[in-house]
């Protein structure tokens, strides 16, 4: 039977590091004989934790501390009074600025050795990359990550099966872009969307991310970047959500009309060769940054139940980013890694 869930109304993500703090507090051998269960949780937790790092975790857990929000670190989880985990918590938003390397900084000032830190980026939302994570000492651990060791254990703590039920609901959320009509794709579908697309076309760095507009804004992908040499410009692909656009960037003012009308008319002509349709925009911008021609047609596939068919939508892709590589080939150089990370508009 439906019940309220307690994080319905815990959103923030003060609220995410009390239940983080929670769970890992009950691996305290006090606690054993209260809940088995979520004492068994929170060390298969720390286990998990210290692997990501390729570290050795303390064989036998007899004392953790906890502490939040200690000089600005999320939650700091010291195990046995010398192994210490820095959790910095995410719900969808970012790191930014250079916040995890000072907390590895902090930790190593409180005569912490530093094969006994592990530094963690919890993250139960989705980003684009992890680069600078990484970069900084830390290993993600994602909410695809502890969905599976909260499935192993069943305690009938509420706190505990309501924080599960949200992680259940929020994944399903993701991955709605698979089973509900593309009409009905919400934030969640686009992310979920855009995560799996980055991964099959093997796209590295920050392709994806919320472009703000005075039209309100929408969740944009972008790759597939060439230099113009002629006109001293970019070109590349971007997904609008629904809409396929391609795009100029880095125009100078004396040159936009000839780059647009180059683009648009080397697009339309080659696309034909290739078995799709493209056409003006709405209307031509006169910006540094313009979409030259967009797809006819919807370029999301679906299949007779009028769901994504994910392999079909792959292929019309790729069909798109082989006609621009042809005309790059002929044009200038590019490089299909690289994203336009400044130039989304």
């Amino acid at each position: 039977m439906k019940r309220p869930n307690l994080f319905n109304y815990a959103t923030s993500e003060l609220s995410q590091d009390a239940i983080i703090a929670w769970l890992l507090e009950w691996g305290n051998p006090e606690y054993k004989n209260c809940d088995l269960a979520l004492h068994k949780c929170s060390h298969e937790i720390i286990h998990f934790l210290f692997r990501l790092h390729s570290k050795e975790c303390p064989g036998k857990i007899d004392k953790i501390e906890i502490s939040k929000q200690s000089r600005s670190i999320d939650i700091l989880c010291i195990v046995n009074f010398d192994h210490a985990i820095i959790i910095e918590d995410k719900k969808g938003t970012k790191e930014h600025g250079d916040q995890l390397p000072k907390y590895i900084n902090d930790v190593l000032g409180r005569n912490f050795q530093a094969e006994k830190i592990v530094p963690i980026y919890f993250q139960t939302h989705e980003q684009s990359h992890y680069g600078e994570v990484e970069s900084s000492g830390y290993k993600l651990f994602s909410r695809e990550d502890i969905l599976p060791i909260l499935r192993k254990h069943n305690s009938p703590n509420n706190i505990f099966l309501d924080f599960r039920a949200k992680l259940e609901e929020l994944h399903e959320m993701f991955l709605s872009y698979l089973n509900a009509p593309l009409s009905k794709w919400d934030w969640y579908s686009w992310q979920g969307f855009y995560k799996h697309l980055q991964r099959e076309l093997k796209l590295t760095g920050e392709v994806w991310r919320y472009v703000a507009n005075p039209a309100g804004g929408f969740l944009g992908f972008y790759w597939l970047w060439n230099d113009d040499l002629e006109h001293g410009c970019g070109v590349y692909l971007q997904l609008e959500e629904s809409k396929f656009c391609f795009k100029i960037g880095d125009v100078e003012s004396a040159v936009r009309t000839q780059a647009r009308s180059k683009w648009f008319s080397l697009i339309q002509e080659r696309s034909r060769g290739f078995h799709f349709q493209v056409q003006k925009p709405a209307r031509f911008g006169n910006g540094n940054y313009m979409t030259v021609a967009v797809l006819s047609d919807e370029y999301r596939v679906v299949n007779e139940d009028g769901l994504l068919d994910f392999a079909k939508t792959v292929d019309l892709i790729r069909n798109i980013e082989a006609m621009m590589t042809s005309l790059f080939n002929q044009t200038g150089k590019h490089d299909a890694s690289i994203s336009p990370i400044n130039s989304v508009s």
